[in-house]
């Protein structure tokens, strides 16, 4: 599922309107609009505010319109596959060492 549906089930599932959603996030409607139909993504300030307001995880919402830019800027290819393999490589030590922090 892409940024875009995701908070617009979430906001249908909480029977709100784009104006409610805008109200309580203080972006505007037609952003909003944007953002649901895939035609633009939130800056990060945006995406803080609308995780807080619909309460869905900011760290998910962040990975998965990072990874849409990524598609959107690379496309679906072999080359984008192994940049990203390569970049999952170059995480793995942080992913190791954070785990051996945690109790």
């Amino acid at each position: 599922m892409n940024f875009g549906n995701i908070i617009k089930n979430t906001r249908l599932k909480r029977q709100e309107t784009l104006h409610q959603l805008s109200m309580g996030t203080d972006i505007d409607v037609t952003l909003l609009s944007k953002f649901e139909r895939n035609v633009r993504f939130p800056t990060n300030e945006q995406l803080e505010r609308i995780s807080k307001y619909l309460q869905i995880s900011e760290l998910e919402l962040k990975s998965i319109v990072i990874s849409e830019k990524i598609v959107k800027e690379y496309g679906v290819n072999g080359t984008t596959h192994k940049a990203i393999q390569i970049v999952s490589e170059q995480l793995a030590p942080y992913f190791s060492n954070s785990k051996k922090r945690t109790p």
